[in-house]
């Protein structure tokens, strides 16, 4: 996702417009506490990356619907957090 889009709730909504998709049929997929208040802040899904330790609890705190620490991980978390 492109930095400007992504750092504003009105952002991700515009971006969701310009691909044609609903904000609650979206996951925003980024690595900060912000983008997960942005996120459920746009209606959207956040999956959280734990880059770094100790950053799964501020993430979840933060409002993610999943949080993964390995990108090997993420199609599982997106299934699981659509269902």
């Amino acid at each position: 996702m492109h930095q400007d889009c992504g750092r504003h709730p009105v952002g991700q909504a515009q971006l969701g417009e310009l691909l044609g998709a609903e904000p609650d049929k979206a996951v925003l997929i980024e690595a900060s506490d912000f983008d997960m208040e942005a996120a459920a802040n746009a209606g959207a899904r956040g999956t959280a990356y734990a880059n770094e330790p100790g950053k799964v609890e501020s993430l979840v705190r933060a409002g993610a619907d999943a949080v993964i620490d390995n990108m090997a991980d993420l199609a599982t978390a997106i299934r699981t957090d659509a269902q």
